[in-house]
This record gives structure tokens, C-alpha cells and sequence, in this order.
């Protein structure tokens, strides 16, 4: 038991110092984002190779709509005109939209008639496996989030006091779903997180209880795979901000407006943290302002999983 109890010890150690404790998660996340950045830098092979080294840390259930478009996209660009099909109908099968397929040009040359019909076929059956209870349920409260937000006649006065009542009940309604059903996801229930993570924002700022609470449901997805623990940063970002009156931590709120950050010179440090590019990675990606004060961080060695 003491030489057990030893060697225990010495890995805890070494991972502490090397920083290298990575899920299949973190470089999934990570090597998807770098991915990402370089496609932007018309670094195709660099791209692709990043790409497929993240897909290997995922199992092939849990990849995703943008996985498989962007498999697309390397296989038209490399010719591989039956690759591509396969991954669009893959990526319709995961719950892409048909229509949105005609926005990449790129695919035009294989699009005829048979194989959007095909696609549409795909989509139709998508449809069937959807769990409606949840849906339904998701929507509806969707929709009360929704409905106050473009409500002219709140005035000023009442805002804040109705949207925090709103947004509370809200929260807590999705949370029971959430602990019935699990968080939404499409291989599960067939369809995605988009309205669930409104309502998780919105709750965000609400107060700081449900703060707190958004972020454990989020934690607890990323866990599992079903989020990004990038999103985190971000909700942190925004409470920040919207609620503390602080400065930002990671940058991922309102970059594009040069947003103050609370230490420039160690924002690199906190968003590896969470799976982020530097701030400069990320800035050269959407064209954003660098901050001068900004000094540049390198990489965690095996950051990317090398």
C-alpha cells in the first residue's frame, strides 16, 4: 500500500508540473479550435491534420455537425468528391440543415437532385427520433425567455424586476428538465442545446445564486462531452461585466470592442485554463484590436496533445 500510495504521489506530482492533465475533452476542444484558427490562415494541411487529431479523441457517435462539414470542406478541396458525400450525409444525419449546405458553394458540383432529395430524406427521419416531451417542454420556456425580451410595453421601471422573476422561474423549470432528461444534446434526444443555452446566459446575470448554478449544470455537461469548457469562460466573462462591474478575465465576452481586461499580462495563463487560444490567436482570427499592453504567451508544452 505505501509503494502504491507513493507512486500515486509522484504522477499527481508530475502532472502538476508538467500542466498536461488533459481529457479527451480538453483536446478534442483544443485541437478543434486550432484547427479552426489555422483554416482561417489558408493553412489547409495543417487544418486537416488538426482536425483528425482531434476527432481521434472523441468517439465517432459524439462528432459533431461541424466536424463533419468541415470533413466536407477538406474533401472537396482535396478532390475527394465521395468522401465529402459521405460526411454531408453524416453531417445531415447529426442534425444539419439541408438548406444551409447551398451557403458552401464548394458543393455545388455534387448537389444534384438525387442526393439533396437523399439528404432531405435524412432530415425527415431526423425528425422521428426526436424526443417531443423534452422539445416541447425546452420550447416553451424558450419562448417565455423570448417573449419579455420583445415586449415594448415593460418600461424601464419594471425591466429588471420582471426579467429577474422571468429568467429565475425559467432557470429552475429547464434545471428539472435537465435532471430528467439530461442536457440536451442530439444523439440523445435529437436535438441541440441552442435554447437551453440562452436561457443558461440569460440566468447568468439574473442573481448571483443562479450564477452559481448555471455554472454547475455547465460544469457538470462539460464533463460528459456536451460542453465546451470555453462556454464557461464566457459566462464568467459576462457576469463579470454585467453584474460585478469587473473587468473582463478571459476576453471572451467583448472582444471586438476592445474590452479592459483584468491583467492583460496574464490573460494568456487563465484562458488555457479553459481550452482557449491566446488572446492574439484569437484577435488575429476575427480581426480584432491587440491590445498593446498585450504580451503574447506561449503554448503549455503537449497544450495541443503532441
Amino acid at each position: 500500500m505505501k509503494i502504491r500510495t507513493c507512486l500515486f504521489i509522484v504522477v499527481i506530482m508530475v502532472v502538476a508540473v508538467n500542466g498536461i492533465a488533459q481529457t479527451k475533452c480538453d483536446c478534442y476542444e483544443r485541437l478543434t479550435m486550432l484547427s479552426n484558427l489555422q483554416y482561417t490562415q489558408n493553412k489547409y494541411d495543417e487544418s486537416y491534420k488538426s482536425l483528425l487529431k482531434a476527432l481521434s479523441y472523441r468517439d465517432t457517435v459524439n462528432w459533431n455537425t461541424d466536424d463533419y462539414h468541415l470533413l466536407a470542406d477538406f474533401d472537396t478541396h482535396y478532390g475527394n468528391f465521395k468522401e465529402a458525400q459521405k460526411h454531408i450525409r453524416s453531417f445531415v444525419s447529426q442534425g444539419g440543415k439541408v438548406e444551409s449546405l447551398k451557403y458552401d458553394t464548394s458543393f455545388n458540383r455534387y448537389m444534384d437532385v438525387g442526393f439533396i432529395k437523399e439528404l432531405k430524406d435524412i432530415e425527415l427521419n431526423n425528425k422521428l427520433k426526436i424526443n417531443l416531451d423534452y422539445l416541447i417542454a425546452l420550447q416553451q420556456i424558450h419562448g417565455i425567455d423570448q417573449a419579455i425580451r420583445n415586449d415594448y410595453f415593460i418600461n424601464d421601471s419594471t425591466l429588471k424586476k420582471v426579467f429577474h422573476h422571468i429568467d429565475s422561474a425559467n432557470f429552475y423549470e429547464l434545471k428539472t428538465l435537465i435532471e430528467k432528461y439530461g442536457f440536451p444534446n442530439f444523439h440523445d434526444h435529437g436535438f441541440t442545446d441552442d435554447a437551453a443555452w440562452t436561457i443558461l446566459l440569460h440566468a447568468s446575470v439574473t442573481s448571483d445564486t443562479l450564477y452559481h448554478q448555471v455554472l454547475i449544470v455547465l460544469e457538470k455537461a462539460q464533463e460528459k462531452g456536451l460542453v465546451k469548457k470555453s462556454r464557461i469562460a464566457l459566462i464568467i466573462d459576462r457576469h463579470r461585466t454585467w453584474v460585478e462591474n469587473k473587468k473582463e478575465l478571459f476576453g471572451e465576452w467583448m472582444p471586438q470592442y476592445d474590452p479592459p481586461i483584468d491583467d492583460i499580462l496574464k490573460i494568456d495563463v487563465l484562458r488555457f485554463q479553459y481550452n482557449l487560444l491566446t488572446f492574439g490567436d484569437k484577435c488575429r482570427w476575427n480581426h480584432f484590436k491587440i491590445p498593446t499592453a498585450y504580451k503574447e504567451a506561449s503554448y503549455p508544452t503537449h497544450y495541443f496533445c503532441n
